[in-house]
């Protein structure tokens, strides 16, 4: 993985921590993933832990690595907006229950129809809709999230598109998302998944 940040210290380097193992704080998968997590920091190998399932369980998570001085990449699914009243809505209860993460991206792959991904995969048109709508918000309701986050790209946010559906044709989806503006969203920082050689 290409990650956020720079330097030598493992600033371009994380962990990914897909589904977080363990269902409650001091479960044997929870504490063997942090003891894996130190041996990497310490190592000078990971600065950055990417959360990939937000759960009721999750906070241990974000506090624990926020005290030992990770960045966080948190990441809300599709799913998560989708049931909410509206996308803002769903930001703001996650927002407010991990303010911990350094970087918040929005969605994963949204056309990926594979059903442990999205139950209801949106096109790139109407994810656009509602991600230029949320960042409009994000701007005036959460302007602390507009500002770059330590070591990263002077003028960049602390918010994330969704990549692009890493199988297929990556440069053809994100060709997409430049037309259909998301360039014109200051500072956003654009992800691309690539499955490829």
């Amino acid at each position: 993985d290409a990650w956020l940040g720079s330097g030598n210290d493992g600033g371009r380097s994380g962990i990914v921590i897909h589904t977080p193992g363990g269902d409650r704080e001091n479960s044997a998968p929870y504490l063997k993933q942090l003891d894996v997590m130190k041996k990497l920091r310490s190592a000078g190998l990971a600065k950055w832990v990417r959360l990939g399932a937000i759960s009721a369980y999750a906070n241990a998570y974000f506090r624990q690595l926020k005290s030992e001085g990770y960045l966080i990449f948190g990441i809300i699914s599709l799913e998560e907006f989708q049931k909410a009243a509206s996308w803002e809505t769903a930001f703001d209860a996650i927002y407010r229950m991990y303010p911990e993460a350094d970087v918040w991206e929005i969605a994963g792959e949204v056309m990926n129809g594979d059903p442990t991904v999205n139950r209801y995969p949106i096109s790139q048109e109407e994810y656009m809709a509602h991600l230029k709508q949320l960042y409009a918000y994000i701007q005036t309701q959460h302007p602390e999230l507009m500002s770059s986050y330590p070591g990263s790209v002077r003028g960049s946010s602390r918010i994330v598109s969704a990549p692009t559906f890493g199988s297929g044709n990556p440069g053809k989806e994100l060709q997409k998302y430049f037309s259909l503006g998301i360039t014109d969203l200051p500072g956003i920082i654009i992800a691309i998944n690539d499955y490829g050689n």
